[in-house]
């Protein structure tokens, strides 16, 4: 069953999102430490904190994987619905929601060529809902 968090038109982006990385090991490495750090933060994250901050536990988190660029409204974004797969060299996300600076953060600063784009409007391309 899918939790939605909050309300608003871009539930059906269908939004897909391909970090292209210069070699298919770049890509594993880049999705390892995703999960890692997503594994590691999924339980400690508040949406809709009111204060604009991290807790002591998720500033520990990320520096632990050297992340210093995100924003505690990027971190909240990790609790939406949303799909991360590998394609050879590729790092894939599919998911309904159009927040997604988090994703876009952490593929360009991981190295890669980033591109976005809805699945209603290239359907051909079958990484879509």
């Amino acid at each position: 069953m899918k939790i939605w968090k909050g309300f608003g038109s871009e539930h059906s982006s269908n939004l897909v999102m391909i970090g292209h990385f210069k070699t298919a090991q770049e890509a594993k490495a880049a999705k390892d430490k995703f999960d890692r750090i997503v594994s590691r933060l999924a339980e400690k994250i508040e949406f809709g904190r009111t204060e604009n901050k991290f807790s002591d536990d998720e500033i520990q988190e990320l520096i632990r994987e050297n992340i210093y660029f995100f924003t505690p409204r990027d971190i909240e974004q990790l609790v939406f619905d949303y799909n991360c797969f590998l394609d050879d060299n590729k790092m894939c996300f599919t998911s309904e929601e159009l927040e997604i600076t988090v994703f876009v953060k952490y593929l360009v600063d991981n190295g890669a060529k980033v591109e976005v784009y809805s699945a209603h409007d290239y359907p051909d391309t079958g990484l879509g809902r």
